[in-house]
């Protein structure tokens, strides 16, 4: 059994049943999605790497934007989440963090 840390809705479930629920799942906080019809949830993945520990997460303007305990700022185009398959996204920053700097929460802010 796991747990969700965090939750974006790409439109609102009263409105409409075109959304995606996107979330940071679990102790080693990787990213999963799930539409309606969908029986699971899927993993997804950034340039082929299974990614984890990501710290935050946010919709914005058509695109979800990931951020991990590393600095790296991803992004995933919701339009490209189609099948059932994992989904890819790449990697848009580096924020600079110092070694020695304890990376306690990144956030992402609009």
């Amino acid at each position: 059994m796991s747990f969700i840390c965090k939750a974006v809705l790409t439109a609102n479930p009263s409105h409409t049943s075109d959304y995606l629920l996107m979330v940071i799942k679990g102790g080693i906080r990787f990213l999963s999605f799930w539409r309606p019809g969908d029986v699971r949830w899927t993993r997804v993945t950034w340039e082929g790497i299974n990614y984890n520990l990501f710290s935050d997460l946010i919709y914005f303007n058509g695109q979800i934007y990931a951020v991990d305990y590393s600095g790296d700022l991803l992004v995933c185009d919701v339009a490209d989440v189609v099948g059932s398959e994992p989904t890819k996204g790449h990697i848009v920053a580096q924020i600079p963090l110092e070694p020695q700097h304890c990376r306690d929460h990144l956030y992402i802010l609009e």
